[in-house]
């Protein structure tokens, strides 16, 4: 199983390589931006493709490339830029925010995205610096019966907020829930709750 890593592993190196051109950013943000970039590549790699995606803090920046909104070497320029107004005012006019390909919910907002320019760039980056409205973004994201939702960020209490706020108990598989089992099995029993719940999987790219 360890050579269908290639997805993950192509993406983890494209996203570090725009990293490395960054300031002054948190070591950690770019570790989680990086990991989550490639965690997403994996799994749309083994089939499973998102009906709409959300993120909270970095992963925030992750859903907007993910959603096809925001190039991969923009979005990175966003990460660097989004704790200052003055590198918000800097950056914004110059990234080239497309319309998603896949349904984009901004938590900070709680509006869905859609075709942008520089100008709606910079307010949706002015938003990111307040907090997000976890519990109505997640009655937005969770009402529809038979929701399943994939948490690839590592805050447990998160996810916990998000099932307090779940209306109908949907299934949200936290990919950090297995992170005391080793990395191939983790995965393994993630994708097999995924199974379970009905989620499609290209099983012929997993073995």
């Amino acid at each position: 199983m360890a050579a269908h890593f290639g997805a993950f592993r192509a993406a983890q190196a494209a996203a570090a390589s725009e990293c490395k051109q960054l300031g002054n950013v948190d070591s950690i943000d770019i570790e989680l931006f990086v990991f989550e970039y490639a965690l997403a590549a994996l799994w749309r790699a083994w089939g499973i493709e998102p009906a709409l995606v959300i993120g909270f803090g970095v992963g925030e920046f992750v859903a907007a490339i993910v959603s096809g909104a925001v190039p991969l070497a923009d979005g990175a320029r966003l990460l660097a830029a989004r704790h200052t107004a003055e590198q918000v005012n800097a950056v914004a006019p110059d990234i080239a925010m497309q319309r998603p390909d896949i349904a984009w919910l901004c938590s900070a907002t709680a509006q869905w995205m859609t075709a942008s320019s520089g100008a709606e760039c910079g307010q949706w980056l002015a938003h990111l610096m307040c907090p997000a409205d976890v519990a109505k973004v997640t009655r937005m994201v969770l009402e529809p019966p038979d929701t399943v939702a994939l948490a690839m960020g590592p805050a447990a209490s998160l996810v916990q907020r998000m099932r307090l706020c779940d209306p109908h108990e949907a299934l949200i598989v936290d990919c950090f829930g297995t992170q005391h089992l080793p990395a191939e099995r983790a995965l393994a029993q993630v994708l097999a709750s995924l199974w379970v719940a009905g989620v499609s999987i290209d099983w012929s790219k997993y073995f």
